[in-house]
């Protein structure tokens, strides 16, 4: 018999849950710091306002925080109605912690993902990157196309893509063990989100990154069109939904044939 002792003994979505709203904060804080003090230029003549930003990007972050605080929330509060129905076996013990292989490629990623974001990570706070000596010699940042910055400070889609990238890695630790997310609905929830994200954040930071670190520097990508096209697409965004939510019923049938 399963020990759901076993679920409220892991404490992984407490954190997730703290991440999730820490980067929201953090990046509400930062899209208003730069959109009210960077110069119209900068921000590529951009007509919004500091306040709308900061709303903005609060809105569609802290919407994934919200959903999954609520996944995960609910899971608990499940998992805690069964256990209070469940005698506490006698040899039940609180799992050790194991850090897993996995949790080694987690950070890794999450190293790499970062490394390649760090141009739109410091525009964010107001930084162009080729002000950062070293990294000037791999980036374009301030450096003028066309009259304008080659990355202007704020917001991009490849910060975007960065962010749920990087959601992505860390909610997959969600789906890692038996102890976590037991509940079949939330798994298979959870499971769909992180192809969406992940989706979202390969698509945008591909099209973003090409744009402004290659194409920029005068070299000719061959599928750079299309990847453009798909990232404006309101059709290839239908069909990741689409994608996302199939693969989660999928997920969800065969989670359950399994039961």
């Amino acid at each position: 018999m399963y020990d759901w002792n076993l679920r409220l003994s892991n404490r992984k979505d407490v954190w997730i849950i703290g991440f999730c709203w820490v980067m929201t904060i953090l990046f509400t804080i930062a899209n208003y710091y730069v959109y009210a003090t960077a110069s119209s230029y900068d921000l590529y003549h951009k007509d919004t306002t500091a306040s709308i930003e900061a709303l903005l990007g609060f809105l569609y972050l802290g919407a994934v925080a919200m959903i999954v605080t609520i996944l995960l929330l609910v899971d608990r509060l499940l998992a805690s109605k069964q256990a209070k129905s469940q005698e506490l076996s006698s040899d039940f013990t609180l799992p050790s912690f194991d850090f897993k292989r996995r949790n080694l490629i987690r950070i890794i990623l999450i190293g790499i993902v970062t490394f390649l974001s760090l141009p739109w990570i410091l525009a964010l706070i107001g930084i162009y990157i080729s002000d950062v000596p070293g990294l000037n010699l791999i980036f374009l940042g301030a450096q003028p196309y066309h009259g304008l910055p080659s990355v202007h400070l704020g917001r991009h889609h490849g910060t975007n893509a960065y962010i749920f990238g990087v959601y992505a890695i860390v909610f997959s630790m969600t789906l890692d063990s038996e102890y976590y997310l037991k509940n079949l609905y939330a798994r298979s929830i959870m499971a769909g989100g992180i192809v969406f994200l992940s989706l979202y954040a390969f698509i945008a930071g591909v099209e973003d990154g090409m744009n402004e670190q290659l194409i920029k520097r005068g070299i000719d990508i061959v599928i750079y069109p299309y990847i453009q096209y798909a990232y404006g697409s309101t059709l290839v965004w239908v069909i990741v939904a689409i994608s996302s939510l199939m693969f989660m019923i999928i997920w969800y049938k065969m989670a359950l044939r399994k039961q």
